[in-house]
């Protein structure tokens, strides 16, 4: 499961952006699809500039949870490879001729590695720039790489044009297709072939993932205001790291999503006191002294579900020993948790964080989120997500801890 970067993707979006393949189809575009989306692909690749603006929302709706978030975006690019995507107090990629940087504010880190210096193919940009753009900012994508279609719809996938879309009294071409079981519908401008907005639609996704009750589930990118070939401010792309900025990543970006680093890491655990599932509350500082892991999570959340077997067996492993492991679900009620762990056939001690108060304290953005919290009462070691090696990583925080 790829983790993002963004903390308003780490939530929801690393559900809504859950890879669940198909098999590989021969694509069959309609013409009209086909000959709209070129078009689209000629208007980008021509422009000299963009400047463009908006909001990165999501609506969900699954196992009883609603949830709604929301971030707006600034984006400039000058031809043929400079640019600036800033998503407010969130994230910050700047490829300014010289290097390109990734910058996450919240964690005070960034990552560096050698500039674009001419548009490329798409499976020539360095990740995660592939990543972060299509699922963030299509339209820079679409700019910055020299083949449109490559950058944007899988190759086994199918365009077809569907029914104008009116928004704000003006009416925009449609274009849809499937990737990675979701929906992509791209709404365009007819007289620029810019696009105006960018809806997903996980329903499907979420659903096949065993997401119970999925009502909705949609990311929408929207293009609220977009300037084409306007001269851009001499220091559009000027960026410093701030003093207190740490250098994570030289030459490997990825390294920045990677290390998941988080502003609690190293900081005294806070207390709280939860009900248990079981009934009877469970208070932090009354187990100073041991090594304990909490991890967030919720039902509706597919690397959560993926997760939570690996915690359990770890458990069971060190329990022996002293380790205290505590699933924390957030915002759900009982009756759904036990559900789903009886369903699951999961044993494991949960707290139940009703309000998200304690979720809150814990600089809760993106879920699964797990922490080690040391002998000495201070977190020792943060993870974001779950995939891949995450496992791995947290059993050996986990044994770091437990030798202190």
């Amino acid at each position: 499961m790829r983790r993002a970067l963004l903390p308003l993707s780490s939530a929801l979006v690393l559900s809504l952006v859950a890879a669940l393949h198909g098999q590989s189809t021969q694509p069959t575009h309609d013409d009209a699809a086909a000959k709209l989306f070129e078009s689209v692909g000629k208007a980008y690749s021509s422009a000299r500039s963009l400047a463009l603006s908006g909001t990165i929302s999501f609506d969900v709706d699954a196992a009883g949870n609603p949830q709604k978030q929301s971030a707006e975006f600034t984006t400039s690019f000058a031809a043929p490879a400079r640019f600036r995507h800033e998503v407010k107090d969130q994230l910050l990629v700047v490829s300014n001729g010289e290097k390109t940087l990734i910058y996450s504010p919240e964690a005070k880190q960034y990552a560096e590695s050698p500039a674009l210096i001419e548009r490329c193919a798409a499976d020539k940009l360095p990740e995660p720039l592939p990543m972060l753009l299509r699922d963030q900012n299509p339209a820079l994508l679409l700019a910055v790489c020299t083949d449109a279609a490559a950058a944007l719809v899988p190759s086994d996938a199918s365009l077809s044009s569907g029914e104008d879309v009116v928004l704000d009294q003006a009416s925009y071409r449609s274009l849809s297709f499937k990737r990675d079981g979701q929906l992509i519908r791209l709404l365009i401008d007819p007289a620029t072939r810019l696009l105006r907005q960018v809806r997903i639609d996980a329903t499907d996704s979420l659903v096949a993932a065993g997401v119970p009750d999925v009502k909705r589930a949609e990311l929408r990118i929207d293009y609220v205001s977009t300037t084409l070939d306007n001269d851009l401010p001499a220091d559009a792309f000027a960026w410093a790291p701030p003093k207190d900025a740490r250098l994570v990543g030289r030459d490997n970006p990825m390294e920045l999503v990677e290390l998941e680093a988080d502003p609690m890491d190293g900081k005294p655990a806070p207390d709280f006191t939860l009900e248990s599932l079981e009934g009877g509350e469970v208070k932090l500082a009354d187990l100073k002294g041991k090594v304990v892991v909490l991890d967030f999570w919720a039902t509706w959340c597919p690397p959560c579900r993926e997760g939570l077997p690996h915690l359990a067996k770890l458990y069971a492993e060190k329990k022996a020993d002293g380790l205290q492991l505590f699933a924390v679900n957030v915002r759900e009620t009982k009756p759904q948790v036990q559900q789903f762990l009886e369903k699951a056939k999961l044993s494991l001690p949960v707290l139940m964080d009703t309000k998200g108060e304690v979720a809150g304290k814990y600089a809760v953005r993106g879920i699964p989120k797990t922490i080690v919290i040391g002998k000495d009462g201070k977190i020792s070691a943060v993870f974001v997500g779950f995939g891949p090696g995450s496992g791995e990583k947290i059993d050996q925080a986990v044994a770091a801890a437990m030798k202190q």
